[in-house]
């Protein structure tokens, strides 16, 4: 399964003080207590009271614009009776940046805004403007595009108090306040004001937990990731269902998001107030944008993605990501298949009913995928699409190995065509012995892949594989010592020296160094498939199999994960390699600190601390040496040395 968290914070928002000058105390604001002059000129002072608004650089082309950026400041002073436009102060460029925060207003009962980047000069605020209802009930602003550039205006209510929230309401508007008139003396009011940025910042990250897992029989590789419904409109103040299905308003477009690190996404979109949809829903798999309506099981599904996608693209306005990938499951008869795979997730105040993007809001989302990824959900479609009819081998393209004479490494062929498949080499010999699983039993079937085909696979059905060495693999060992299966590296150099696995060190250690065997899979059109076997890694400063001293180490992990101490003697079982003349035995402290120095390259460093399996108990695998832990279970990495 997987699953979706969701963690909402403030984006950011921008506090202004307004320092209101009197003249004397007989003149102060006093509640309606004392009658104020009507329409005296009079002056105010606005002190920018927190630090610098927040920036965040764009994503749009203009690398030198800037999130949060004040190109012009409006300030607007309407007569509370009658609505209408008393005075206006507009400052723009520079003497916006560097403006010592007086504006011009008259003595009486007022409401004050503050308006940023109108771009309209004090001329145009006036014509715009002239009424109150006029700036509360703007309207769409049409952005142009669907990615804010930072400098779209803001509008900001005037209060008496900061006790703002953490939201702009289309129901609120401007405190009246009584202005007295002013000769300079020290402010006795001080007013406020906050400017809410238009957009929201969407951070989410599509962690894959999945990836190639050989024991639960599930492979998922994310491809691309897509954010669709995008508003191109904003406004100044909230406006529920901005996008509409209607006309051209959905961007159903696919826009794509570039990973800005591991597994993260980050972008910026205009506000989308689609609201609660189906209220009292519990569970995210049944989220739906459609009033009324719920996901039934579907014995039908789509049978590809435009047939599916259709059915979504353009009957919501509800903004959603995307996900698209290849997936493989081979778990039963009734559980197989490979292809592409497409998953939708509905952004939100939560997981399960709400569909508003807010502006000046932080969402943060996690996309999670465990388990079978989603495979129970296809017959649903709300979320899900698959088009499970590929040919594939998992690991998907490269299966990559090491010499182990006495370990099998598992590889399983889907065919969800309508046609047999087989899979050819056109090499006539090899080093590598595969075994099928004989379908509905536990038995590998002996087969030597010493002629051109592994095994005929039927129409829709699996085969589970396994291979190893036939050999010793290391440089110069029996069987690894001519023609086609000598070690190459990248520009076609062999080896067949038993001293190279010392002298090439540093080159086997990089992955430089390996045997590689192409398959073909015979679709159309047809598909390559590799196997890499890296050479065991020599630990010792002598490299003869016959010397008392050699050690040689194993590449991976062991696919069994962590297990105990008895499953791990089952790996390193003490056996003897007569091909080697060495025993499989588990490493020695010294063995473990040797590969902890040595294996520092991808793919053989490994993506976890472990711990790891020794002679002496767990050690975890730290970047400069071993440290004791003290779990029960660790991951296993045997080594090839005399008893």
């Amino acid at each position: 399964m997987k699953y979706l968290r969701l963690n909402i914070q403030l984006l950011f928002a921008f506090v202004l003080m307004l320092g209101l000058f009197s003249c004397t105390d007989e003149d102060a604001v006093d509640n309606g207590k004392k009658e104020i002059k009507e329409g005296l000129p009079t002056t105010v002072t606005l002190k920018l009271t927190s630090a610098t608004p927040m920036v965040v650089e764009t994503k749009t082309e203009d690398s030198n614009s800037k999130f949060g950026m004040i190109n012009d400041l409006a300030i607007l002073v309407y007569k509370a009776e009658t609505r209408e436009l008393d005075k206006v102060t507009y400052v723009s460029g520079v003497n916006a940046k560097e403006w010592n925060g007086s504006f011009n207003a008259t003595t009486g009962s007022r409401r004050v805004y503050v308006l940023a980047n109108s771009g309209l000069g004090e001329a145009g605020i006036k014509s715009s403007y002239s009424r109150e209802d006029d700036l509360l009930n703007s309207g769409l602003i049409d952005a142009g595009t669907i990615t804010p550039v930072g400098n779209e205006k803001m509008l900001g209510f005037v209060h008496t108090s900061n006790n703002f929230g953490n939201e702009l309401s289309s129901a609120e508007e401007s405190a009246t306040i009584g202005i007295p008139e002013s000769n300079g003396f020290n402010p006795v009011v001080s007013l406020y004001s906050r400017l809410y940025p238009p957009y929201s910042k969407i951070t989410f990250t599509v962690k894959n937990e999945v990836k190639t897992d050989m024991s639960e029989k599930v492979q998922l590789s994310i491809t691309n990731v897509y954010v669709r419904n995008l508003p191109t409109k904003y406004s100044l103040l909230p406006i529920e269902n901005i996008l509409q299905t209607s006309g051209t308003d959905v961007y159903s477009e696919k826009v794509e998001q570039t990973s800005e690190g591991e597994d993260a996404y980050v972008f910026y979109m205009y506000e989308n107030l689609q609201g609660t949809i189906n209220e009292g829903n519990g569970d995210p798999k049944l989220k739906s944008p459609f009033k009324g309506e719920y996901p039934s099981n579907n014995s039908n599904p789509s049978e590809n993605y435009e047939s599916w996608n259709t059915k979504w693209a353009t009957k919501t306005p509800c903004t959603y990501i995307e996900v698209e990938g290849t997936y493989a499951i081979w778990k039963s008869n009734t559980q197989y298949g490979a292809g592409k795979i497409h998953y939708r997730f509905f952004l939100g105040a939560n997981t399960v009913d709400n569909f508003d993007i807010k502006r000046n809001t932080h969402y943060k989302v996690e996309l999670a995928f465990t388990g079978i990824a989603g495979y129970d959900e296809l017959s649903y479609e709300w979320r899900v699409n698959a088009q499970l009819e590929d040919v594939t081998i998992v690991p998907e393209g490269i299966l990559e190995i090491d010499g182990s004479p006495d370990y099998w490494f598992p590889f399983a062929v889907i065919n969800g065509s309508d046609k047999k498949v087989d899979i050819t080499t056109d090499q006539g010999t090899s080093n590598l012995k595969i075994q099928y699983l004989v379908p509905g039993t536990s038995d590998y079937d002996p087969y030597w892949s010493d002629a051109s085909q592994i095994q005929g696979i039927g129409k829709h059905s699996f085969t589970e594989y396994h291979i190893k060495a036939n050999e010793f693999g290391i440089i110069g060992s029996a069987g690894y010592d001519s023609d086609e299966n000598r070690f190459i590296d990248d520009n076609g150099n062999s080896y067949s020296r038993v001293a190279d696995n010392l002298d090439r060190r540093d080159e086997i250690r990089q992955g430089l160094i390996y045997l590689k065997r192409k398959y073909v899979v015979n679709t159309v059109p047809s598909t390559d498939y590799y196997i890499k076997m890296y050479p065991l890694l020599c630990l010792s400063e002598s490299s003869g199999t016959s010397e008392s001293n050699t050690v040689y180490a194993q590449r991976f992990d062991r696919n069994e994960g962590l297990v105990d101490e008895k499953e791990m003697r089952k790996l390193c079982s003490g056996n003897y390699v007569s091909n080697g003349n060495m025993y499989v035995l588990p490493p020695r402290l010294q063995d473990l600190n040797l590969m902890i120095e040595y294996e520092t390259y991808a793919p053989f460093k490994p993506k976890s601390e472990g711990p790891y399996w020794t002679t002496e108990g767990l050690y975890y695998w730290r970047n400069n040496r071993a440290e004791k832990a003290f779990e029960s279970k660790g991951y296993v990495r045997c080594v090839y040395r005399k008893n």
